[in-house]
C-alpha cells in the first residue's frame, strides 16, 4: 500500500491514491503518460515535490468523525440484519451516522405511541391541537406525516423505525449517532422527548442534535407556513432557540446545531448566528458541488476548494456575531456527495474525489461530516454499497484509506507539481502519513 521510513523518530508512511506510478521517499512523485497518449517531444514524466514539516501541527481533527454517513427510515430492512454490511462499516471506521434520513427528518415523529392502533397501524384521526396525539409514556414505531403535518393515511411510514436506526448505529464499534429532529412539522416538545428517551431511557448517549433539515428550501416540509407564506431565516432562528432550550433542559450536555442549509451556508445560517447564536453549539450545512461532468482536474479543484470556501464563510459569521465563541462552535457537513449520477466511471472517480474532499475538510477544520448516504440505491456513486451483488463501492475505499493510513494531526504540507495532483500530510503519535492523489485524465 505504501512505503515506510523513519523521520524525526516517527514512522513515515507514503500512500498513493489514483493512477500514481511512483511515490518516492524524497517525496517526489511521477506519473507516466496514459496509454495511447503522445507526450510532447522531449518530455519525460511529470514531476512534483511534496514538502512536509512534521513538527508543525496546524490543527487536530478526529478523522473518524469525518468518515460519517446517513441512514434513512426508507432503507430496506434487510440492510440492518446483514452482518457483512455492519462489518464493512466497522472496518472503514465510520464514526458518525446521521438519522432519520434527510428530508424525512421534517416529517418524522420519532414515537408513534398513542397514534398507532392495537394492530400497529397509524390512525390519521388521532390528532390533537393540529399535531399527532403522541403518548410519550411508552414507545411505538415512528410515524411520518405529509407536508401539511397530517398523519399519512397510506399506511407506509418507512421500512424501519427510529429504534432500529439507533440500535444499528450502536452496534458499530466506535460509531456515534447524530439526530436531525423534526423542526418542519414537529414541535420542540417532540424533540425534547426524543432527547429524554434516547439518552435517559435507552442510554444511547447521543451528543449531536440538529434542528431541522434544509428548511430554507421550497422542497422541504415546513418551509411553507399555514397561510402560504415562506419560512424566513429569522423565523427559523426563533424556532431553533425554542427547540434548543427545550432539548437542553432535558440534557444540558448535548450539542445542538443547525441550520443544515441545502446548498452550503447562507441566509438561514446568518440569521441563526445573529438571532440565536448563544444556543448554537455547531453550524451545519450540505453540499453537492458537482452538478455536471467536467474535466477531472476541475472536479478535483472543487473537491479541495468547496470545504475551505464554506468554512471561511461560516467562520466570518461566527467572528461577526459570536466572536467570543469562535473556538467553541463546531462546524459540520451533515450531507455531502459529488452531486453526479452515472455508472462505473462516476463510482471510480468517487474514490479520488472523496479522498481529496475528506482531506480538504480536515485541513479546513470541519469537525464532523456525513456522506449521503450508506444504503439508498441509486445509479451513481452516491452510496457506499452496491445492491447486486452487495459490495463496497468506490467512496467506501476512500474512507477505508483515511481510517487506516492517515492520522488526526494535520501537519504543514506544500506541493509543487501539476494541477491534477493533491497531497495531504498528517501524523499520529508514532507515524507521519502522506497521501498523494493523482487525478490525471
Amino acid at each position: 500500500m505504501g512505503k515506510e521510513r523513519v523521520l524525526m523518530g516517527k514512522r513515515l508512511r507514503l500512500l498513493g491514491v489514483g493512477s500514481l506510478a511512483a511515490l518516492l521517499f524524497a517525496l517526489a512523485c511521477s506519473a507516466a503518460p496514459r496509454a495511447g497518449a503522445a507526450p510532447a517531444e522531449g518530455a519525460g514524466p511529470a514531476t512534483a515535490a511534496v514538502r512536509v514539516d512534521a513538527g508543525r501541527v496546524l490543527r487536530t481533527v478526529d478523522r473518524r468523525m469525518l468518515i460519517g454517513s446517513n441512514l434513512a427510515l426508507w432503507n430496506a430492512a434487510e440492510n440492518f440484519t446483514a452482518p457483512e454490511l455492519r462489518e464493512w462499516l466497522a472496518a472503514a471506521g465510520i464514526g458518525l451516522i446521521r438519522i432519520p434520513g434527510g428530508s424525512w427528518s421534517d416529517i418524522t415523529y420519532w414515537n408513534g405511541h398513542g397514534v398507532r392502533d392495537a394492530n400497529g397501524n397509524a390512525d390519521p384521526a388521532r390528532v390533537k391541537d393540529g399535531y399527532p396525539d403522541i403518548d410519550y409514556g411508552a414507545y411505538a414505531p415512528s410515524i411520518t406525516v405529509d407536508g401539511r403535518g397530517g398523519i399519512r393515511a397510506d399506511g407506509w411510514h418507512g421500512n424501519v423505525d427510529v429504534k432500529t436506526l439507533h440500535d444499528y448505529v450502536g452496534s458499530i464499534p466506535g460509531c456515534e449517532t447524530l439526530v436531525c429532529v423534526n423542526a418542519g412539522t414537529g414541535r420542540a416538545l417532540d424533540a425534547a422527548e426524543w432527547v429524554r428517551w434516547a439518552n435517559e431511557v435507552m442510554g444511547y448517549e447521543v451528543r449531536y442534535w440538529e434542528v431541522g433539515n434544509e428548511l430554507e428550501g421550497s422542497w422541504e416540509a415546513g418551509h411553507f407556513l399555514a397561510d402560504g407564506s415562506e419560512l424566513t431565516g429569522e423565523m427559523y432562528a426563533r424556532r431553533y432557540a425554542e427547540f434548543a432550550k427545550a432539548m437542553k433542559a432535558v440534557d444540558p450536555t448535548i450539542k445542538v446545531g443547525g441550520a443544515a442549509c441545502g446548498a452550503g451556508p447562507g441566509g438561514f445560517t446568518e440569521a441563526l448566528l445573529r438571532d440565536a447564536g448563544d444556543y448554537v453549539d455547531f453550524v451545519s450545512w450540505h453540499t453537492y458541488p458537482l452538478r455536471s461532468v467536467m474535466p477531472q482536474r476541475q472536479m478535483l479543484a472543487i473537491a479541495e476548494s468547496d470545504p475551505a470556501r464554506a468554512v471561511e464563510a461560516v467562520r466570518e459569521l461566527i467572528r461577526k456575531y459570536q466572536p467570543d465563541r469562535e473556538d467553541e462552535i463546531e462546524l459540520g457537513v451533515t450531507e455531502w456527495n459529488l452531486g453526479l449520477e452515472g455508472g462505473l466511471e462516476v463510482d471510480m472517480f468517487g474514490v479520488i474525489w472523496t479522498a481529496v474532499f475528506v482531506g480538504a475538510m480536515q485541513r479546513s477544520g470541519v469537525a464532523f461530516a456525513n456522506q449521503w448516504d450508506a444504503f439508498t440505491h441509486s445509479r451513481g456513486g452516491s452510496l457506499l454499497f452496491s445492491q447486486q451483488p452487495c459490495a463496497p463501492k468506490g467512496q467506501y475505499w476512500a474512507f477505508w484509506l483515511w481510517r487506516h493510513y492517515m492520522g488526526d494531526d494535520v501537519i504543514a504540507c506544500s506541493l509543487e507539481g501539476p494541477d491534477w495532483l493533491r497531497a495531504f500530510a498528517t501524523r499520529s503519535d508514532d507515524a507521519v502519513y502522506v497521501m498523494a492523489v493523482n487525478a490525471s485524465d
